[in-house]
């Protein structure tokens, strides 16, 4: 007779090969499986029988339902659920690693700065969630995964899922939600409403066990501490571990107070509370008016913070009489950065200036933040994802963005992201304007407008003069935009008046980057990084006297005409910090750094020549990408390249160089040139698509690369000796970073096929062998010299594949990790390679920066360029 893994493996045979069990727990066992339909490993969780039975199939699918649109970074999402054969079951990612309480029971004590990290990273997920009105009900060791050393937070909303399922009848046949040593007091006395104040308790006991080695209440019996629960006190942490701060003495007691009413009201909240015990507001000097309540706070995770003191809190309104601004620094979100500045602007802010949205990074991961005036800290936005260049509407109801060749608008007060129109090619920028009609630009030099609410973009009728277009911004109320434009004296500011009506390039201002109307009757714009202003008529559309220097700095992007500010039309300027540049570092295999002897630059695709004596990279800088030559023995670098040029690949006797040209504006072509400067630039092939980015060479001369094609689709091509392109792979997928193994037999590239990127390998020329080398993600694969290694990226970790195999074979083993760190990422959906390896497979070339995490706020900033303008 079967046993009832054999009825499971029937059961579930069309979707998930259940491989052996993983676990169990008073709700489910957990198996092992590969999700067949996506080649990729999963934990499938199945109900206990008796807990099956007394839920109901229909009621228990219709409640796991609203766990399935959680979507955080520290979330184990939840892929599927269903009910097969009698099992009720849910499928969540396979991590590798453990459980919180594996380490626990390892270690028994964790270092403070890792308790409060993990405490951080579940709060942020508890954070989100509550706000999606989702409360865990069981935050416990045994639920929170670590993986590459971050927590995931498991089975969320699942109790919640069985408890709304189930009804009265849990409670009747004495089934229990909930661990009872983590159970909040209201939870433990059997109150059924809970709210995000039980889940923070929960954690403070996650993490007085973190601390101290054990939960606050234990005993010999589950009454026995549910009796604790309901009426003591916890002992004080530092009785039992004296090297714990008192501040985090005083959060973890509020957190486990017995009160609902006494706790914190979120886990924002308590993190903010275990990093900054003072989190009252500074009070400024002087009386002033603030009718909106934007906070200013001493300096603490997600939080406004001062950076001038004895500064007045000005209105926002843009009438005010005062004359001093006011400058504040708010932090991003713990662990993360501000999105690349490479193109593009990551910021935007509401008309109104009471929201404002930001691009987010960690690793990796790239989501928007929105924060609002009276919010203590920045929010993710939710289904998110690589999202780019954000903007407000202008009644300040709606954020829009590009992302993965679309765009989208969401709802500041929630729900999920819309799609409005299929992006012709990579955008460049966008702008809502007044009549409900959005512009945005792409990269083949096109400007194009679209309802806002849905439909087919339109191109527009070209600027004369203007050979490309970037970063449109609404100006004034009266449909009214500028534009900055590519022109045969370089880049300029345009002004259009609006829809179907000839614009004007601005040639009196000159070389330009960013271009804002600000409501002093000022076009304020970025010059060398340093924000000018020049007095503008925009009914006429004509610049009425000097321009002048404004006291802010700010980033412009290398690439198109972005320069990172935003201004509200009450006089509130937000820009991203300026003056961030990047170092060469050398990395051992065992993860021991080393600066490379060359001064700082904002360095990007670095690759080695074959003797390893040479590197060439791209340095960006305001308005253009050259190529530099950099002698690892005489440590000097000397330039190979003007104009715009990137993506350097060495050919396999080291003389000469391929690399994208922006030849003709908004197409890169490839071109050649000898690396000793005795020649000039050698057409290799035209641009097809929008660009093409050199990879790798096979033996016999072949090229490999990939093409940015219609609505920022990737696909690989190679182009034979003294032969035509020819597709590789050309598929619905986005596939890009092709590199030949040194014997030309094997092609490893990425792809997103399975809903990520991850790793592939497939034959060549043949192309009927493939297989997937990365599990949980992967970018960038570089071959070894001797061809029995693949390296390969995933967010700060370094990861090698060992390559064995005969004639005509591919065999590898499982993705070792050999170092992190914070080096940078390839910019934006690249495909291009942020790294690079020594001929000796031993030492890799890695970028190092410290991007902004923080972004500087203007209060009043109106008053600043009246009084400049005045001078």
């Amino acid at each position: 007779m079967p046993d009832r893994l054999d009825l499971l493996r029937a059961a579930l045979a069309e979707r998930y090969r259940i491989d052996r069990e993983l676990g169990s727990g008073g709700m489910a066992v957990v198996y092992l499986a590969e999700d067949l339909r996506h080649q990729r490993q999963v934990a499938v969780k199945v109900l206990r029988p008796e807990l099956a039975a007394m839920i109901g199939a229909e009621r228990f699918l219709n409640e796991i339902r609203v766990t399935a649109n959680l979507q955080h970074s520290h979330i184990l999402p939840l892929f599927d659920s269903g009910d097969a054969g009698g099992f009720l079951y849910y499928v969540m990612p396979y991590v590798e690693g453990e459980t919180l309480a594996a380490r626990l029971q390892r270690e028994t004590q964790l270092p403070i700065p890792d308790a409060l990290r993990i405490t951080r990273e579940v709060a942020g997920a508890l954070d989100y969630a509550h706000r999606h009105q989702v409360i865990h009900r069981d935050i416990k060791p045994g639920n929170i995964m670590l993986h590459d050393g971050q927590a995931m937070v498991a089975d969320f909303g699942i109790a919640l899922a069985v408890s709304a399922a189930g009804g009265d009848r849990m409670t009747e046949t004495g089934f229990s939600l909930g661990t009872p040593e983590y159970m909040s007091p209201e939870q433990a006395a059997g109150d059924r409403t809970l709210d995000a104040r039980s889940d923070v308790y929960s954690l403070g006991a996650v993490l007085y066990e973190m601390l101290t080695g054990a939960p606050p209440h234990t005993g010999p019996t589950v009454q026995a501490i549910i009796a604790k629960v309901v009426t003591e006190h916890p002992r004080p942490v530092r009785e039992v571990r004296d090297t714990v701060p008192p501040s985090v003495e005083a959060a973890l007691a509020q957190a486990l107070a017995r009160l609902p009413a006494d706790r914190f009201a979120s886990g924002a909240d308590f993190v903010a509370a275990l990093e900054n015990p003072h989190t009252t507001p500074l009070q400024a000097a002087g009386s002033v008016r603030r009718p909106f309540p934007w906070r200013a706070v001493a300096a603490g995770a997600g939080l406004w913070a001062a950076v001038a003191t004895g500064a007045a809190l000005l209105s926002f309104n843009g009438a005010s009489d005062d004359t001093a601004t006011s400058r504040w620094a708010m932090r991003l979100p713990a662990e993360h950065e501000l999105g690349s500045t490479y193109s593009g602007v990551p910021l935007a802010i509401t008309p109104a200036g009471d929201r404002m949205a930001f691009v987010g990074q960690r690793g990796g991961d790239v989501t928007l933040f929105v924060k609002t005036a009276d919010e203590s800290a920045p929010r993710a936005v939710p289904n998110t994802d690589d999202a780019r260049n954000p903007f407000f509407s202008p009644d300040g109801q709606w954020l829009a963005f590009l992302a993965g060749g679309k765009l989208y608008k969401v709802s500041v007060a929630g729900g999920a992201p819309l799609p409005l129109a299929d992006v012709p090619l990579i955008s460049t920028g966008a702008t809502w304007g007044v009549n409900d009609t959005i512009v945005f630009t792409t990269y083949d030099a096109r400007l194009w407008h679209v309802p806002a609410a849905g439909g087919v973009p339109q191109a527009w009728e070209p600027i004369e003069g203007a050979t490309g277009y970037f970063m449109p911004q609404r100006a004034g109320t009266a449909g009214a935009f500028t534009v900055v434009v590519t022109t045969s004296m370089g880049l300029r500011i345009a002004v259009v008046p609006g829809i179907d009506q000839p614009g004007r390039i601005l040639e009196s201002v000159g070389e330009a980057a960013g271009a804002a109307y600000g409501h002093t009757g000022h076009l304020v714009y970025a010059q060398a990084g340093v924000l000018r202003a020049v007095p503008f008529d925009l009914s006429a559309l004509e610049v009425t006297g000097p321009s002048f220097a404004l006291r802010d700095s700010v980033p412009t992007a290398p690439v198109g005409g972005a320069a990172h500010f935003a201004i509200a039309e009450n006089g509130t300027m937000v820009h991203a910090p300026a003056g961030m540049t990047q170092t060469l570092v050398w990395v051992e295999r065992d993860g021991t750094a080393t600066p490379v002897d060359i001064e700082p630059a904002n360095y990007n695709r670095p690759r080695i020549s074959p003797d390893g004596r040479k590197i060439v990279f791209t340095i960006a800088e305001p308005g253009q990408l050259r190529l530099w030559l950099y002698d690892v023995e005489t440590r000097t670098r000397t330039p190979l390249t003007t104009g715009q040029s990137t993506d350097p690949v060495w050919t396999p006797d080291g003389e000469r160089i391929v690399f994208s040209h922006q030849l003709q504006p908004g197409r890169w072509d490839l071109v050649r040139m000898p690396v000793d400067g005795s020649g000039e630039l050698e057409p290799l092939l035209e641009g097809e698509g929008v660009s093409q980015a050199a990879h790798s060479w096979s033996p016999d001369g072949t090229l490999a690369y990939y093409l940015i094609g219609q609505a920022a689709h990737r696909d690989i091509y190679v182009l034979p000796p003294d032969g035509e392109p020819v597709p590789v792979l050309a598929t619905p997928a986005n596939e890009r970073s092709p590199m030949f193994s040194p014997d030309g037999r094997w092609l490893a590239y990425v792809s997103d096929e399975s809903g990520r990127d991850e790793i592939y390998v497939m034959g060549y020329p043949d192309r009927d062998r493939r297989q997937r080398i990365s599990r949980g993600g992967g970018t960038a694969p570089v071959w070894s010299r001797d061809g029995t290694e693949i390296f390969f990226r995933r967010g700060d970790q370094m990861f090698v594949v060992r390559i064995s195999g005969g004639t005509g074979e591919f065999t590898f083993g499982a993705p070792e990790l050999l170092f992190r760190g914070q080096y940078d990422l390839e910019p934006g959906p690249s495909g291009s390679l942020g790294y690079h390896v020594t001929p000796d497979g031993q030492r890799f070339l890695m970028l190092r920066s410290e991007p902004p995490q923080q972004l500087n706020v203007v209060l009043n900033w109106f008053a600043e360029v009246t009084a400049a303008a005045a001078r």
